[in-house]
């Protein structure tokens, strides 16, 4: 669940209370706009110089859109890839903030689950249906790292399911059997 401190008092107890690790703070879920990059915070980069809040193990680098933070990362020696499938997160709630909670975890689980540790927003859409806010949250996965190919050999680094053509081949053969059992 992503906490909220509005104030500096919240926010001193949400940081005592908790090993750094799992420090969730941040001013305003309405912080997040499109080019905000968050980057996992077990991934072990350069101290940003740029200011940054943690949400849920995610650092929100706050400021600077991922061009600038792919340049600054370039110069110290590291590689910000995209990748250009969209991933889309939804959200409905009772208030706006909240659907967009649930939009941001629903995308932190997505681009987690298919290896990447970074993903920038690319567009945020709110609706309001029946009093029920409706968001939609529009992300790019991202890869920071080290090596300057986005498939590295080292196994711990490699990318899962961008490309799997086996995958896709079991799926259509599936989809055969469907149409010609009809």
């Amino acid at each position: 669940m992503i906490q909220t401190a509005r104030t500096p008092e919240e926010r001193q107890k949400l940081t005592t209370s908790r090993p750094f690790s799992s420090v969730i703070v941040i001013d305003s879920v309405r912080r997040l706009r499109p080019g905000t990059v968050l980057i996992k915070s077990a991934v072990e980069i350069p101290q940003l110089a740029f200011p940054e809040r943690r949400i849920a193990g995610w650092r929100l680098v706050d400021g600077v859109d991922a061009y600038q933070l792919d340049r600054w990362l370039r110069k110290k020696g590291w590689h910000l890839f995209f990748f250009a499938s969209a991933i889309v997160a939804t959200g409905v709630a009772l208030t706006y903030d909240a659907a967009l909670q649930t939009a941001v975890r629903k995308a932190f689980r997505k681009v987690e689950r298919q290896g990447f540790n970074a993903l920038e927003i690319s567009g945020i859409e709110s609706r309001n249906y029946l009093g029920m806010k409706y968001t939609r949250l529009i992300v790019h996965a991202r890869q920071v790292q080290r090596s300057p190919y986005a498939r590295d050999l080292d196994h711990h680094s490699r990318v899962e399911r961008v490309w799997d053509f086996k995958r896709v081949q079991r799926a259509m053969k599936r989809k055969a059997k469907q149409v010609k059992a009809f």
